[in-house]
């Protein structure tokens, strides 16, 4: 808070007020993006775990070691997407938020583009969009919208 915001709610006896509606989160030690980071790190932790299924020697198709194999990717990937459509749908408000978002959209978007996997339908396409979103919103707060805008013409 500014020095006049503060000395306004001191003055009206609103600051104690202001304080505990503040205080809970500060409290906890959450920032306002806990949750997109806790969730980016989730969405990437699951990307380690497939690459680390798929590092390892694969078995005979149609044998139950791969098909175990399988369905173990199989069941990553489902939680990734659930993980990625929860991403879209926070928009960061920090710029740490923006980082891990930034960071999980660059880890997982080399392997769907080339398995050009990508539509306007899909969570990795709406993540990406939302990932845009919170750039275009932090440069319109630091001054740089018209950059965004324009795509950087002056």
């Amino acid at each position: 808070m500014n020095a006049g915001v503060t000395r306004r709610l001191a003055l009206t006896g609103l600051l104690p007020i202001a304080a505990l509606a503040v205080a809970p989160s500060l409290a906890a030690g959450q920032s306002a993006d806990s949750r997109l980071i806790e969730v980016c790190q989730e969405h990437r932790a699951i990307w380690a775990s497939v690459a680390a299924i798929e590092a390892m020697p694969s078995h005979a198709s149609g044998s139950q070691e791969n098909k175990a194999r399988e369905a173990r990717i199989s069941l990553l990937l489902n939680e990734e997407l659930a993980l990625l459509e929860e991403i879209a749908s926070l928009p960061a408000t920090t710029v740490r938020g923006l980082t891990e978002k930034a960071v999980t959209i660059r880890s997982y978007l080399p392997r769907h583009l080339a398995d050009m996997e990508l539509n306007e339908a899909s969570a990795e396409y709406g993540a990406l969009l939302s990932l845009l979103n919170d750039v275009a919103r932090f440069g319109a707060r630091t001054g740089v919208a018209h950059a965004v805008e324009t795509g950087g013409v002056a």
